[in-house]
């Protein structure tokens, strides 16, 4: 006799179908396909889906592989209790996992109540129950297209929750490789519902990190931001399972120069191969307008609620232009036979160089028959786009549009107007970015060796970068207390050069590049930060070792 039929559309019009064929008190369960014309495919008897002979059987479980097959899922009867098998049946009536199937737990319970999704990506998702804990638990477990079980050995437990038991289980795809599961539950001695999201990697919950916030780096000269993100859920005590996170950055928004970084460096879609060997990821489901990312920097894991670190942009914003770079947070746990990872969604943010240029030193100019002969040196930023050269008739004049003389990139000018005037120097960075502006009073010389001439102002250590000995040189225009000290990226100060007060006028300072502890300083990033006169000024200085 042929019993309990089940079927399901093969995607392409037809379907398989799926029966017991019972004889005397022995069953197989078997599988046809059909064709979309209504013709059975050969043979005529159908596929056994297991040729282990058992006692009856409920009705086999079917779902589409999406290629014009179907996974099984079928209940077998043994006399030593009920025993859950799965099968792929392919579109040329084939069974691809053996003759007798894949068993989806080695335990002496039985196991029943079968739901099935495709996984996607050529295998399958599947929960059961069974009670081998002594109680009916929910179990889940994922077989690859070769039929080989991907999670934990036996299944993973979704709910063991009690006392009470899980029934009447369903599972549905969420169209990302993951599953949710939804099900009955009497552990508080009532009848309730419960959920539950079961990753690719057969985690519960949602392990991916996410990104909370990608903000400027205040006060530096840009190319960094603040990457923040809370932690993975399963990054928490006491086992943890995460132990760290990789960052990710976007290749160059630009196709030409994301092309040409592509060629450079080559292009992988495993992120393990592109760590180690420099090549970009591109995820294997990506489209053709995702983006290629380029591995930044490892952080630990630690347990806190959230994360941030300092990362670097592709580019900076100009005026009236916000250039954004992507990022991706991948939280990992390196476990055999492969790493476990979870990315996060992608986020996008932009720097900002937020430091203007020091004043221009020294700014000297002399007048003579009918025109003004004006200098200057060039700044040591490597950012300056311009100088602007302002005149007015006093030395309070306020540069603006309407006193502008001339912008250019080099560092001199002459200004042939028949008279002497008073002059004042601004430089501007690629960024829009102005310094403190430097003056000339006439008739004769003035220079920044003059503090009557000139703001307040701070020049760009020397050399830049610094190894083992820099120079510091400000101007001030009054008496004042002074603190000029050295802060990290992080903002922590990590040497105090001077804390006094000073007389008015230029000064000049040499000192090692060391910290207050007088260890030599780490090679990277530093603020030299100069406060008095009630206002602060910051300049960069690079060390190197």
């Amino acid at each position: 006799e042929e019993t309990r039929p089940t079927i399901v559309g093969d995607g392409a019009g037809g379907a398989i179908v799926s029966w017991i064929d019972e004889f005397g008190t022995s069953a197989n369960v078997v599988a046809r396909s059909i064709t979309a014309a209504g013709v059975p495919r050969y043979p005529s008897t159908g596929v056994a889906l297991s040729t282990l002979t058992c006692y009856g059987q409920a009705p086999t479980v079917l779902v589409p592989d999406g290629s014009g097959g179907a996974f099984a899922s079928f209940e077998m009867y043994f006399g030593s209790g009920v025993s859950l098998s799965m099968q792929h049946f392919t579109a040329n009536n084939i069974v691809a996992w053996g003759s007798f199937g894949v068993s989806v737990a080695a335990v002496a319970t039985p196991q029943y109540g079968a739901q099935m999704v495709a996984d996607g990506n050529g295998g399958v998702i599947t929960t059961w129950l069974d009670n081998r804990s002594g109680s009916i638990h929910l179990y889940a477990q994922r077989f690859n297209d070769a039929g080989q079980p991907r999670w934990a050995t036996n299944g993973v437990a979704v709910c063991t929750a009690g006392p009470g038991s899980q029934s009447l289980a369903q599972l549905v795809a969420d169209g990302a490789g993951n599953a949710v599961a939804v099900w009955e539950d009497t552990r508080s001695n009532q009848l309730h519902v419960y959920g539950q999201r079961i990753d690719a990697l057969g985690q519960l919950g949602d392990a991916r990190p996410r990104i909370t916030l990608i903000r400027d780096h205040a006060q530096d000269q840009g190319g960094v931001v603040d990457l923040s993100w809370s932690a993975s859920d399963i990054d928490a005590n006491p086992s943890p399972g995460v132990t760290e996170y990789r960052l990710w950055r976007s290749a160059p928004t630009n196709a030409a120069a994301a092309q040409a970084l592509a060629r450079e460096r080559g292009v992988t879609s495993d992120p393990e191969e592109a760590v180690v060997s420099g090549q970009l990821f591109v995820p294997s489901n990506a489209s053709a307008t995702d983006y290629a990312w380029e591995y930044m920097v490892t952080v630990p894991a630690t347990q806190a609620a959230s994360y941030t670190r300092l990362v670097a942009t592709t580019t900076d914003s100009f005026p009236m232009s916000n250039r954004r770079t992507a990022f991706m947070v991948q939280a990992r746990k390196p476990s055999a036979p492969t790493p476990a990872f979870w990315f996060s969604s992608a986020d996008s943010g932009y720097s900002v160089d937020n430091l203007p240029p020091s004043t221009p030193s020294p700014f000297v100019g002399a007048y003579a028959v009918g025109s003004t002969h004006l200098s200057w040196s060039p700044n040591a930023e490597p950012d300056i786009a311009s100088y602007r050269l302002y005149r007015g008739n006093s030395l309070g004049f306020v540069p603006g549009p309407a006193n502008l003389v001339i912008s250019k990139p080099d560092t001199g000018y002459v200004d042939a107007t028949g008279t002497a005037w008073y002059y004042k120097l601004i430089a501007v960075d690629v960024h829009g970015n102005m310094s403190q502006p430097a003056a000339v009073v006439p008739p004769g010389v003035l220079s920044v060796d003059d503090p009557g001439a000139l703001a307040f102002a701070l020049s760009a250590p020397q050399p830049n970068p610094a190894r083992a000995i820099a120079t510091l040189r400000w101007v001030q225009p009054a008496a004042a207390y002074v603190r000029l000290a050295l802060f990290d990226l992080a903002g922590r100060e990590v040497r105090c050069v001077v804390d006094g007060l000073n007389p008015a006028g230029p000064h000049e300072l040499v000192f090692d590049v060391r910290n207050d502890a007088r260890t030599p300083l780490a090679p990277g990033v530093y603020l030299v930060r100069l406060d008095a006169v009630g206002r602060s000024l910051v300049s960069r200085m690079v060390v190197v070792r």
